[in-house]
């Protein structure tokens, strides 16, 4: 009998006795253990909400299941059935009696179970009717309805949904009712009959009765809470909006709370929030650094050509009209200020860049905006460089001490390649290069430093000064320095094992395993030297 009731054996059973196999199976429930779900007529259940522990029963079923024993003249406890939805804990009352289930002995109060029979508690007495308790059974008859026990009772809000999720969703909008909280409050297994029956209200005036819940909460936030959906509307927007509520439930309520919330002044609508799609967005604070204006100016540039969406707050990012933009750009002089703010370097930098002859005669004829232009072409020459290591243009002319307009030069020149890593408004910090690609453009020394070495040729400072002590760059002057070009012989036919694995998209540990196995060893390495330098012509060709 245990096995049975939880579905196992049931068409042996039912040939058996004569009964057809697949209605007796239809009717019976398929636990999915991985999923901790419940199969019952082709209705998903949380197993949770379905349980044999106990033996529910309706009160009155029993009773007429008895009369009618009596009228057949049988033995009551051949006749009276128990219903497969009568273990369905979410169908807490009855639908054809409006009676509250029962699994305890009205007489000594204990807790039925299988091992005993429909019709008696194990103290003796009988099961009667006597102490029946009413309940309105909305829900269980929506819940009987999905499973097709009972012609389908149309919720619309629900419907789409899987029975799981549906149920689930009553009980989220019937704790919705609750007063503001910033957290889900538990609700014990008593007061989940309340919210179904409250929830089950709510999505059938969907989205109207939501509102006005809505309405009620907000006003009810506390007074000094922040801005924002989630101190306005509290565990609604955490838990069921971005948290963990089933899918269905998100898809449901967060259109109607973002639509309540942009009605009430909590986000604007242009806000990319809860799923929205919103066209490109820009705030004041962008559009200043874009013109060279401060903010107050913007903001009152912006506002004198109602530029700015009605709704919108400071500090939250709002849709433009990226043509009218232009047409604002269009109408303000191309100041320094606005210069150097376009292509984000300090004054004598950008000074440079825009009275440079050669960066000049690079750009479109009759081009007035020189800092515009000069963006638009050295974004144009952009290119992607997958698996290497690229820094922005400005931070790697700075390490590398060559002027951004020569760097500039050469990219307008097609001899330096660049990348892309950020948007216009960043300026010339929205374009990368590979930092070592700079070294042709420095100017030509007979000696260097060691830690001049170091940082031209990105080796640790204390692995060139072991190198140095051992001769490999070839002999020092009195004041320290080496040859440039015995260091560039040196790392034409040396590299280090972290830029051969760079290059190979790897780590050095696994390089360092790889060529051990096939018997390469470094010809520098710790303790002499702090980093493995490799002969490159030692070296194979790794994939």
């Amino acid at each position: 009998m245990p096995d049975m009731v939880r579905g196992v054996g049931v068409r042996p059973f039912a040939e058996k006795a004569g009964l057809d196999a697949d209605v007796v199976h239809s009717h019976s429930p398929v636990i999915e253990a991985a999923s901790r779900t419940v199969r019952l007529r082709a209705q998903v259940l949380r197993l949770g909400d379905w349980s044999v522990r106990s033996r529910r029963r309706c009160p009155l079923c029993v009773d007429e299941d008895k009369a009618q024993a009596r009228r057949m003249g049988i033995e009551p406890d051949w006749w009276a059935t128990s219903l497969a939805w009568w273990d369905i804990r979410s169908v807490d009352v009855c639908h054809r009696h409006g009676v509250r289930m029962t699994d305890e002995c009205a007489a000594c109060g204990a807790r039925q179970t299988w091992r005993r029979g429909l019709l008696r508690c194990g103290c003796g007495a009988e099961h009667t009717s006597n102490a029946a308790e009413e309940g309105d059974p909305a829900v269980a008859s929506y819940i009987l309805s999905r499973l097709s026990y009972l012609p389908a009772a149309a919720v619309p809000a629900l419907d789409g949904m899987d029975l799981v999720d549906a149920i689930r969703t009553m009980e989220l909008l019937g704790a919705a009712r609750l007063e503001w909280r910033p957290v889900k409050p538990r609700r014990p297994d008593a007061d989940l009959p309340g919210d179904r029956m409250h929830g089950l209200r709510l999505a059938a005036d969907w989205p109207m009765g939501f509102r006005t819940l809505l309405d009620g909460l907000v006003v009810a936030r506390p007074a000094d809470s922040a801005d924002g959906l989630l101190s306005a509307y509290g565990w609604l927007y955490s838990d069921i909006c971005v948290g963990d509520a089933p899918r269905a439930t998100a898809e449901l309520v967060a259109p109607v709370l973002r639509e309540h919330a942009v009605a009430n002044g909590i986000i604007a609508r242009d806000e990319e929030r809860l799923g929205a799609a919103v066209p490109h967005t820009m705030n004041a604070t962008a559009v200043a650094r874009r013109i060279g204006r401060s903010y107050a100016t913007t903001r009152r540039l912006l506002e004198a050509t109602d530029l700015i969406p009605e709704g919108s707050r400071r500090g939250v990012p709002f849709a433009l009209d990226l043509a009218l933009v232009d047409d604002l750009l269009g109408a303000v002089a191309p100041t320094a200020a606005q210069q150097r703010a376009a292509l984000g370097v300090g004054r004598s930098q950008a000074r440079r860049l825009v009275n440079d002859p050669i960066v000049l005669g690079s750009l479109p004829a009759g081009a007035t905006a020189v800092a515009d232009a000069l963006l638009h072409e050295v974004f144009a020459r952009a290119e992607p460089r997958p698996g290497h290591e690229l820094v922005s243009l400005p931070l790697a002319c700075r390490n590398m001490s060559v002027p951004l307009n020569v760097a500039c030069r050469k990219v307008l020149e097609g001899k330096l390649r660049v990348s892309r890593c950020g948007t216009a408004a960043d300026g010339l910090s929205a374009v990368s290069v590979v930092q070592s690609d700079l070294a042709a453009l420095r100017a030509t020394k007979d000696s260097l430093y060691v830690q001049d070495v170091a940082r031209l040729h990105g080796i640790h400072h204390e692995a060139a000064r072991s190198l140095a002590r051992m001769g490999a760059f070839g002999a020092r002057d009195p004041d320290g320095r080496v040859s440039s070009s015995s260091v560039s012989d040196f790392f034409r036919d040396h590299v280090t094992a972290a830029d051969y694995a760079r290059a190979r998209r790897t780590s050095p540990k696994r390089i360092r395993q790889t060529l051990e196995l096939l018997g390469i060893r470094p010809v520098f390495a710790p303790p002499s030297c702090r980093q493995l330098i490799y002969r490159r012509d030692d070296l194979p060709v790794i994939h």
